[in-house]
């Protein structure tokens, strides 16, 4: 709970957690149960505030490099990430279309998965970000 700065949170019912509290309990009990070469999170930043969605991710960061854990999350924000992920994996209807670098994503590549959507991929701080 520390690692993720949510010690306030520890004598809390679960039943009084909002959505966004539960999910870091969890990632939180997550971490503390450690022991494993990989972490497998699905959608880990979902109900968070921007603040908390950054918090949960460098924490995750922090946690890959210093215990040597893989993390593997599913996520729906291309954003976010780009901005945390080493290998991209883009999928489509259960299947993966694109394995690359957050460098390598493309606007193509945005536009066959999400059914034409037109984007613009920029660069910023080193990083690509998506623009719709």
């Amino acid at each position: 709970m520390r690692r993720l700065g949510i010690e306030h949170l520890a004598n809390k019912l679960v039943t009084r957690l909002s959505g966004g509290e539960a999910q870091l309990v969890h990632i939180a009990r997550a971490i503390a149960q450690g022991g494993g070469v990989l972490m497998l999170l699905d959608e880990p930043t979902s109900n968070l505030d921007l603040k908390h969605q950054v918090a949960v991710m460098e924490t995750l960061i922090r946690i890959a490099r210093e215990d040597g854990i893989a993390v593997l999350a599913t996520m729906h924000d291309i954003n976010l990430a780009l901005k945390y992920a080493d290998r991209i994996y883009v999928m489509r209807e259960g299947r993966i279309v694109a394995e690359l670098s957050p460098g390598d994503i493309s606007p193509s590549i945005i536009e066959e998965v999400y059914g034409g959507v037109k984007t613009t991929v920029i660069e910023h701080n080193g990083r690509p970000v998506v623009i719709v």
